[in-house]
């Protein structure tokens, strides 16, 4: 491999293999973007799953709190 001389204008063979791999196609799930949307995505599923366990919990506790007996709590 020759190397790259500074005030010429001719490039190294290696220079030209790493701008044909740049261009190549790639898999859509190799691009940077893809993966940070993928992470967001799982967060907010993540937070949707917790928000739904406390309206559960929440909901669980207030259909206990109703059906408990009339209990006269002022005498």
């Amino acid at each position: 491999m020759r190397k790259k001389e500074k005030d010429s204008p001719k490039r190294a063979r290696g220079d030209f293999r790493l701008y044909m791999r740049a261009l190549s196609p790639r898999g859509p799930l190799e691009e940077a973007n893809v993966e940070t949307w993928q992470v967001v995505g799982r967060g907010t599923l993540l937070v949707a799953l917790g928000a739904c366990a406390l309206q559960y919990y929440f909901l669980h506790v207030c259909a206990q709190i109703l059906s408990l007996p009339a209990v006269v709590v002022f005498t």
